[in-house]
This record gives structure tokens, sequence and C-alpha cells, in this order.
């Protein structure tokens, strides 16, 4: 009594990617996912909340049936979310995922006018969830807002300069680049720095008066990336010539950008510690896949609130 138990689960996302052709429940990785929702209905002591993260997608799986058959045995209601930091206006990062926050029925609330919530006798397992949507009011705040100024480079060794390699090749006209003032980019993958394609962007660091960079890295199809006098994006070097101008984010930009609380907290001389940072002994390609795995801390936060709240009401608060 009095105490609010609470799950927080983020079952396996490759069941429900492209990369691994959605084969859904029946992929080996989805297994222990689906043992818990069919053990969860006989939990003797089943948690107040429950808190559910996962790809885009997720929310039209034989899992998502199998989820929402559970909750519903269970005596669950649940809101089911499509949710997006750059949409919310809180960062000017793309991650856009579904997420669950389901609340045991108290036996001594009446819940049957609660807009939003979806009670058992409500689900219907062929149709996907309802999902609510959050959108800002304002366009977020400019990447600028969200860089380590003055220490670009963490291991001073040039690790986040884009390799002219990279830049030459082939695989550098799908580059998602950005400059300091955009207020967007793109969602960030733990395949980032490995890959060319889809892992996130990179950043814009020469001069915005430059209109021919600018110009070359600007967000049209691959076909159209060609040179005035039409030769293709390879045979003309690609971003060769933009070298040194173009550099990956570092871990704790990252990190910043997908809400961890970075800034230091304590004294007002400024001698106090960051609520968060790396272990000395996290590289920076490790940090890179970390975040890549990870969450919007911000919109996590946004869903636990919503789930709490209900909870402590409808368990904990006397009508």
């Amino acid at each position: 009594p009095g105490v609010l138990r609470l799950w927080c689960l983020s079952p396996p996302c490759q069941p429900h990617t492209r990369q691994a052709d959605a084969r859904d429940d029946r992929d080996p990785r989805a297994a222990s996912f689906l043992r818990l929702c069919r053990l969860l209905p006989s939990l003797p002591s089943p948690p107040h909340v429950l808190l559910l993260e996962n790809v885009v997608g997720f929310e039209a799986s034989r899992c998502c049936r199998a989820w929402r058959r559970a909750l519903s045995e269970a005596g669950y209601v649940a809101a089911h979310f499509r949710l997006d930091p750059g949409e919310a206006g809180t960062s000017p990062n793309a991650r856009p995922r579904y997420y669950c926050a389901a609340v045991r029925e108290s036996e001594n609330r009446n819940n049957g006018n609660d807009p939003g919530w979806e009670r058992p006798r409500d689900v219907q397992e062929d149709k996907p969830p309802v999902l609510r949507t959050r959108t800002g009011t304002a366009p977020p705040p400019p990447i600028a807002e969200f860089l380590d100024h003055g220490r670009t480079d963490p291991e001073g060794t040039g690790a986040l300069l884009l390799p002219r390699k990279l830049l030459a090749g082939t695989a550098s006209w799908c580059l998602d680049v950005v400059t300091p003032k955009d207020v967007r980019s793109a969602c960030f993958t733990r395949s980032y720095g490995r890959f060319a394609r889809g892992t996130g962007s990179v950043l814009y660091t020469g001069p915005m008066e430059d209109g021919e960079a600018l110009q070359k890295f600007a967000l049209v199809d691959p076909e159209e990336r060609r040179s005035a006098d039409g030769k293709a994006w390879e045979e003309e070097g690609g971003m060769a010539d933009l070298e040194g101008r173009l550099r990956y984010f570092s871990g704790t930009e990252m990190a910043r950008l997908m809400g961890f609380p970075l800034e230091v907290e304590g004294e007002a001389d400024g001698t106090g510690t960051p609520t968060f940072e790396f272990p000395p002994s996290c590289s920076l390609r490790k940090q890179w896949q970390l975040l890549g795995n990870s969450l919007n801390v911000s919109v996590a936060a946004y869903v636990a609130e919503i789930g709490i709240t209900k909870a402590l009401e409808d368990h904990f608060t006397k009508d």
C-alpha cells in the first residue's frame, strides 16, 4: 500500500523494421516480449503503470495486438501515442516513436468517460489503436543552441571531421547535411559514423555566406545533384571540396538534442557538475551507438507523466 509499481519496457525494435523484413512475431527477438504478454494477465501483483516504447509501425504489428490483448485481459486502460520531438517543438531532431502508457483500472473509480484512454472493452484487435500526437505551437530552437561551443572535437584528433574518402565517394550524395541555423536534423541510429545513409545528420561548419557550398548539399533527390555542365555527382568528386567543413555531431551534442540534461547544475559560479555525462572510458563511437539505441528523454518524460498522474489519481486519491 502506498507504493506505485511501474515497469518501463522497450522491446526489440528489429522485428518491426524494414531492415529485418518486418518479421513481426515470427522474429525470435520478439519471443521474450510475447512471453511477457502471455504472463501479464496472471501476475499476482501486476504493476500499476506500464510504459512502453518502440518504433513507429509497431502499433500495426501482431506483437502490438498481443500487447493490447494482454492489457485488456489484465484490466488496464491504455493511451497510445505517436510522438516526435521535432513536431512537438522541443528539439530540432526527428525521432518519431510509438509510446504507450497503460494504467491498471481501479476498482474505486469510474473511468467510463475518460477520453483518450482505450479501455478493455474498447479493444478491437483487427484495427490499430488510435494514436495521440503532440504538435508544438512554435518551431524548435536552432541546432546552434545544442552544440558544444568551443569544444567541437573532444578527442582532439579530428575524430569528428568527415574523412575525404567518404566525401569524395559515391555515398556522399546521401549525406544529410544541416547548419547551425537549421531547426531540423535526421534521426540518429547506432550506425552513425559507420554508414552515410539514414544514420543521422552531419554538421556544416563553414561560412554561411558560401552559397555554392550551401547549394552543394541542398536537400534534393540524388538524381538532381548534378553540376551545371551535367556531370554526374560522383564524377565531380562528390563533396570533397567541403573537406574540413563537415563534421559529425559529438556524443554530448547528440545527447543534448535527445533531451539528456547535460547543463551544469549546482553552484552559481558554474563550478557545479552536469546532471548527465559519459564515463571517461566511453569512446566517441560507443557514445554514438548508445544514443542511437536510446530515446528522447523529454518525450519519454511526457508519456511517463501522463501515466503516473493517472495512476496516482486512480489509485492513491480519494474521490
